[in-house]
């Protein structure tokens, strides 16, 4: 009988080692693509975060100043222009029903150390191109306009406006005016010239029954002479706060307050993209009069129609957490995203890095590799200049 003959016990150990040795080269490629994949598709969600982001305040920058263009321009009612008074407002949907806000298209406000800026835009959404009319008489409920300016027309029941009033000679230099926001009520008095802004229920000018929410009993006192001009922002004007809060590019309507969480006392905000860890801006200046921006700058102009340009910046940050540091420390000055917000120059040029913070939000002071690191997280800055074209208009008109 022929001996029987099989695999060895060290053949078969040598089998499952080369097993083995396979089964980790696969699941390590396996982890490494797994690792690019998830690299690829957070870096994937950043690029369209910002993109839409990018897109969102871009559209809504556009429109600021739509309705009340021709208040950059200078009249002889109000000796200047009308832009930059402080509007004295009330809304009754608000905690705090009084308050104001700048006659202005933009108003940036600037974040302390670094943290994302503010943007506010004004606009109306009046369907008629309604230029200022000239008041010339008025009481705590009734404005009437002069007919040389159209009569009432282009203002209806249910509009907001926004009254600019003549500060008493003699005028500084620029010019100072006053400025009041009420809601129209009624426009069937018989002159054809009176318009009503009471408290109460009414009819808008489609016939839906409205409260009156931005008239407050016994009007807005002001102890300003004068004539003063009328301002149509429409039935649902719009001044959006853009922000960054908790890594999401936010807005609210600050002529809307809505509250879904009376506890806090805030005005709701709506989500308009996520993965935005900040937002930094400026106004883009005419210093000369020419029609052309030679300055940037964060700081409010002393004349608003010299603002003619916006330039924003936003910063995206992928959700992954890469294993290897993608921004090295370099001394004390570790290289981070830059935007073209004027730097340490001066000059129109320059660019300037972005403070970065910890992913807690925390100052940048995690040394180790951790999850809360910045630099172990990829970045992506979307810019975009643009003009205010219904600034540009009025200052034409």
């Amino acid at each position: 009988m022929k001996d029987q003959r099989g695999m060895s016990l060290i053949e078969l150990m040598v089998a499952v080692v080369i097993g083995l040795i396979g089964c980790v080269v696969i699941f390590q490629m396996y982890s490494v693509a797994e690792a690019r994949k998830r690299s690829i598709s957070s870096g994937s969600d950043m690029d369209i975060a910002g993109r839409l982001a990018l897109m969102t305040l871009e559209r809504d920058l556009q429109l600021a100043g739509y309705g009340y263009a021709v208040a950059a321009a200078p009249t002889a009612t109000l000796a200047g222009p009308a832009l930059g008074c402080s509007v004295v407002a009330y809304d009754s949907a608000r905690p705090a029903p009084d308050f104001s806000f700048p006659f202005a298209p933009v108003v940036i406000t600037d974040g302390a150390a670094g943290a994302p800026d503010s943007i506010a835009v004004l606009k109306g959404n009046s369907d008629f191109l309604a230029i200022g009319k000239v008041v010339d008489n008025g009481t705590a409920t009734t404005t009437r306009v002069k007919a040389d300016t159209g009569g009432r027309t282009g203002v209806r029941r249910g509009d907001v406006v926004i009254q600019v009033f003549k500060v008493t000679p003699p005028l500084p230099n620029p010019p100072v005016h006053d400025c009041g926001m009420f809601e129209i009520t009624g426009d069937a008095n018989a002159d054809q010239l009176t318009l009503d802004h009471a408290t109460g229920a009414y009819s808008d000018a489609s016939g839906n029954a409205r409260t009156a929410r931005y008239n407050k009993a016994g009007g807005i006192a002001f102890a300003l002479g004068g004539e003063s001009r009328l301002y149509s922002l429409g039935s649902a004007p719009a001044r959006s706060v853009w922000t960054v809060v908790n890594n999401r590019l936010v807005v609210s309507n600050d002529l809307a307050w809505a509250d879904a969480n009376p506890a806090d006392g805030q005005n709701d905000q709506v989500e308009a993209a996520d993965l935005i860890i900040n937002l930094q801006a400026q106004y883009g200046i005419d210093t000369d009069g020419n029609g052309i921006v030679d300055a940037w700058t964060s700081t409010a102009p002393a004349e608003w129609t010299m603002v003619l340009a916006v330039r924003f910046a936003l910063l995206t940050r992928s959700s992954q957490w890469e294993r290897t540091r993608l921004y090295e420390t370099t001394g004390l000055n570790p290289p981070a995203p830059r935007w073209s917000g004027t730097g340490d120059g001066g000059g129109p040029l320059d660019d300037a890095p972005f403070i970065m913070t910890n992913v807690d939000g925390t100052a940048d002071d995690d040394p180790a590799d951790t999850i809360n690191n910045w630099r172990h997280y990829r970045y992506n800055v979307f810019e975009a200049v643009v003009p205010l074209r219904n600034t540009l208009l009025g200052r034409q008109l």
